[in-house]
């Protein structure tokens, strides 16, 4: 019965840290609904190459959360993870990379210098920390690319 408790109790706290963490980014990410068709217009239609950034960062942010998702059944003792640790990794790094442009890259490359500096600790310094965390539990999933290779 404590083992089950302390199932919960990591479960019920890793979602906590992760919904603080990546809440803002997961909200930002369903803006891409509305701007990625437009992105796509301007990048394809009028040949706006600064539309690519808004269109990686949005491409990096799902592979993030594929990535999280995969991490959190790990630990929680979920059902399989439908994702190979490999991939997983794959998804980690360009993720991360995605999330170093972020909305911060983005408005920075709009020219909103007042927004950079106010963006950076929930867009930029949380979801790192939460990400590196999460992989830092899950080191045990994520090794195994090396014991497969």
């Amino acid at each position: 019965m404590i083992y089950l408790d302390s199932v919960k109790r990591r479960r019920v706290l890793l979602l906590a840290e992760l919904t603080v963490c990546l809440g803002p980014t997961f909200l930002y990410l369903l803006t891409g609904v509305v701007l990625v068709p437009h992105q796509l217009v301007l990048l394809v239609g009028f040949g706006v190459m600064q539309s690519v950034w808004p269109l990686l960062y949005y491409a990096g942010t799902v592979a993030l959360f594929v990535a999280v998702n995969a991490m959190y059944r790990h630990l929680t003792n979920r059902s399989r993870t439908f994702v190979a640790p490999r991939t997983t990794f794959v998804c980690l790094v360009f993720g991360v990379a995605a999330l170093c442009l972020g909305p911060v890259g983005t408005f920075a490359l709009g020219g909103i210098a007042a927004m950079d500096s106010i963006l950076v600790v929930p867009f930029l310094v949380f979801p790192i920390a939460g990400v590196l965390h999460l992989a830092f539990l899950s080191r045990s999933f994520l090794a195994r690319i090396l014991r497969d290779s």
